[in-house]
C-alpha cells in the first residue's frame, strides 16, 4: 500500500505514474468517493488477464471524515499482496487523528509533496527543460518564472508548448508565446474588495486602469471570481478539497485556490451581496445611467470608506 499526499498535485501524479511503470499491472482508478466496500471487492477479486492490480484511490472522503467501512477495509487489505493500493490526497493539512490517515501514515510508505516554493521556481524550470531535452538560459528562466504562478502543472504545460516551438527556449520566445498570468490578477481586486482592504483595492484598480481594461469587463471578471468563490464554498461544505473541486468542475486548481483565498477574507453572504451590487452597477453603466469610470470608482470608494 502507498500513501501519496500534499499540496503539489502535479508531483503526486508524477509519483503515481512512476509506480505504475514500476509495478506494471492492470490499473483501476477511483476518483468519485466510491464506497470502500466496493473498492475492497475490486482489491480482493483476482484478474483473469494480469497478475494483480493497481488500485488508485484519489481524495477519498474517508481521509477527511469518519467512514463506517474504514475498519473493515483496513483489516481486509492487510494481507492482500497481489493488489497495490495507492491512496492519493491533495491537502494542505492532514487530520492525523483520522483512522484511515493514521493507518496509511504508519503502513502506507507515506510520501509528501509540498507546494513549489517561490525560491525554487527558477531552478525547477531549468531542471524540467533539461529533463525534456531542451535548453533555457538564466534570463529566460527568470522571465518565465515572473510570468507564471508557482503551479508546477501550469509551468510544465507552458514549457512543453515552448519546447514544441524550439528546443532552445529564449526570453524572446517567452515574450511572444506565453500569455500573461499576472500574479495580482482579477482575484487580487476581488480579494481586496471582500477584505475591505483600501490600499489593495486602490492599487489593484490602478493597475487595471493603467492597463486600459474596459470597466464592464473588469466588473464581469470580479463577479466571475466571486461566483467561483461561492461555488468553491458550496463544494467545501460537502467535504471536497481543492483537488476534488478542480476535478469535479474541470477548473484549473490554480483558480480554485485563488477563489479559496477570497473565502478566507469574507463570508458567503457578503460575497453574494457584492455580486448583486456589481450586477446593478453593470446594468446602470450599460443603460447609460452612470458613466463607466466614475461609476466603478464611486462603487469602490463606498466599499472601502
Amino acid at each position: 500500500m502507498k500513501f501519496i499526499y500534499g499540496q503539489e498535485w502535479f508531483l503526486i501524479d508524477q509519483e503515481v505514474k512512476r509506480l505504475i511503470r514500476e509495478f506494471d499491472k492492470e490499473v483501476i482508478t477511483y476518483s468519485d468517493g466510491e464506497p470502500l466496500d466496493d473498492i475492497l471487492l475490486d482489491a480482493s477479486t483476482a484478474s483473469m488477464f494480469s497478475e494483480g492490480k493497481i488500485l488508485i484511490i484519489k481524495n477519498h472522503p474517508a481521509l477527511i471524515k469518519k467512514d463506517k467501512d474504514t475498519e473493515n477495509f483496513i483489516e481486509s487489505v492487510k494481507n492482500n499482496h497481489d493488489t497495490l493500493i495507492i491512496f492519493t490526497f491533495e491537502t494542505e493539512k492532514l487530520d492525523r487523528q483520522n483512522q484511515l490517515v493514521k493507518y496509511l501514515l504508519k503502513y502506507g510508505e507515506p510520501k509528501e509533496f509540498k507546494s513549489l516554493e517561490e525560491k525554487n521556481v527558477i531552478y525547477t524550470i531549468k531542471q524540467i527543460v533539461k529533463d525534456k531535452g531542451g535548453t533555457i538560459d538564466n534570463l529566460a528562466a527568470i522571465k518565465l518564472s515572473n510570468k507564471l504562478p508557482s503551479d508546477l502543472r501550469l509551468i510544465v504545460n507552458e514549457i512543453e508548448k515552448l519546447l514544441f516551438e524550439n528546443n532552445n527556449i529564449t526570453a524572446k520566445m517567452i515574450d511572444t508565446s506565453i500569455g500573461e498570468y499576472v500574479k495580482d490578477d482579477y482575484f487580487a481586486l476581488s480579494n481586496a474588495l471582500t477584505a475591505r482592504d483600501s490600499h489593495g483595492v486602490i492599487s489593484a484598480y490602478k493597475a487595471k486602469k493603467i492597463a486600459g481594461e474596459d470597466v464592464t469587463k473588469m466588473i464581469s471578471q470580479i463577479a466571475s471570481s466571486l461566483s467561483l468563490a461561492l461555488k468553491v464554498y458550496a463544494y467545501r461544505k460537502q467535504g471536497f478539497n481543492n483537488q476534488a473541486i478542480a476535478e469535479k468542475t474541470k477548473i484549473h486548481i490554480y483558480r480554485i485556490k485563488k477563489a479559496g483565498e477570497i473565502l478566507a477574507t469574507s463570508n458567503s453572504l457578503d460575497i453574494r451581496e457584492l455580486i448583486i451590487n456589481l450586477a446593478k452597477l453593470e446594468g446602470d453603466i450599460k443603460t447609460g445611467k452612470i458613466e463607466a469610470s466614475n461609476g466603478i470608482e464611486v462603487f469602490l470608494l463606498k466599499l472601502i470608506k
